[in-house]
């Protein structure tokens, strides 16, 4: 499609959401953010079609990339929100629904976020889009009795997981960074044995298996809460802090010395710290608890990603550890913490760092390097 055609079809796709919004204006609880967002799709309207300076249409891009996901996102929950309580909502037509918001961010990545061009401002875009993406439906206050499978596929995060797996594949390609899946070679020097032992380390530091008992006990619809909110850690999560935030450093920090050993530590930190948000739903000693929980296994995913190559390993290894998470504990949050978790989780994260010091010497440090500077776009494939 030509720049002419996918410029009229965006145009027309910011008028139609720029009508829900004044839908949601009654349906949604802070009527001021969505009259808010209106406004600056009416600015991104007359900007993407008249002959405005540089400096306006930067200034556009910028005001488009910080409110028009929040805004597709709230026009898609609006239309999806009118059709549930219409109690029409099949389940064919909720994919054609979800297939819409994914399509629907199409014309946002290409005329915005792709032409992003500093390094440390896409970095703080992977992560934006991470919060814009996974944002639940839960600000329209439905009721999960209406259509509670479809609304469980929304309210989990799981629909914007997608979207935004989607996302980053594309920007990583439009900005010429590499692809998180492709980044290992059959002779990149992969040792299957040091696999099996970050595997095998990994599963008895976790020593978290689903317990079939409990699994039982649980409802249809709770399983089904559990597997997606799962999914949506293992795919959303670990593209933001494995794929996209290490390409991101391994860029910004590609002149500097050690840049394998900082990218590391800073996406494992990072990856922590984002566990700050629970603040609002939980107390501030559990919320800790998270955030170093986070960092280490934040560790100890970026380590065999980096030398494994295999994206869809950590993605499952995350998905398996919060499901099994879920199921034994019956519960999707961290209820109480006591001085014997902190030391067990102290004890995990002593074996973790050892392991990382292990990995960074010799032929295993050489293949972790060469896979981030493929992953950052420094080494061709």
């Amino acid at each position: 499609m030509n720049e002419q055609k996918l410029l009229k079809l965006h145009t027309l796709q910011m008028i139609i959401v720029i009508a829900l919004l004044g839908v949601s204006l009654t349906n949604y609880g802070h009527p001021l953010i969505s009259a808010g967002f209106m406004v600056a799709m009416l600015i991104g309207i007359i900007v993407l079609n008249s002959n405005f300076s540089d400096r306006i249409k930067l200034c556009n891009r910028w005001l488009q990339v910080l409110v028009q996901p929040f805004s597709l996102i709230l026009a898609w929950g609006t239309l999806t929100g009118f059709i549930l309580r219409l109690h029409f909502l099949p389940g064919l037509l909720f994919v054609i629904l979800a297939l819409i918001f994914i399509a629907g961010f199409l014309p946002f990545l290409h005329f915005y976020a792709a032409e992003v061009s500093n390094n440390f401002l896409r970095l703080l875009l992977v992560i934006w889009l991470f919060q814009c993406a996974i944002l639940p439906l839960k600000m329209y206050n439905l009721s999960l009795s209406i259509a509670p499978v479809e609304l469980t596929f929304i309210r989990t995060g799981f629909v914007g997981a997608i979207v935004y797996l989607l996302t980053i594949l594309y920007l990583l390609r439009r900005w010429g960074w590499g692809n998180p899946f492709t980044i290992a070679r059959r002779h990149d020097g992969f040792n299957w044995l040091v696999l099996i032992i970050l595997i095998g380390l990994a599963f008895l530091l976790s020593l978290n298996i689903i317990d079939p008992a409990v699994w039982a006990k649980a409802g249809n619809l709770q399983k089904l809460r559990y597997v997606l909110t799962a999914l949506e850690a293992g795919l959303a999560e670990e593209m933001l802090s494995r794929a996209a935030i290490p390409a991101g450093l391994g860029n910004l920090l590609s002149q500097t010395k050690n840049h394998l050993l900082w990218t590391i530590v800073l996406s494992s930190i990072l990856f922590g710290m984002f566990h700050l948000t629970n603040l609002t739903a939980q107390d501030l000693g559990t919320t800790l608890y998270q955030v170093v929980m986070a960092s280490f296994s934040g560790l100890f995913f970026v380590l065999l990603y980096l030398y494994t190559g295999q994206l869809w390993l950590v993605m499952l290894m995350h998905f398996y550890t919060d499901l099994a998470s879920f199921a034994n504990s019956a519960s999707i949050t961290i209820t109480a913490i006591t001085a014997d978790d902190w030391i067990r989780i102290l004890i995990v994260g002593a074996f973790i760092n050892a392991i990382f010091v292990w990995l960074m010497f010799g032929k295993r440090r050489q293949v972790m390097e060469l896979h981030l500077d493929r992953l950052s776009g420094q080494k061709g494939y």
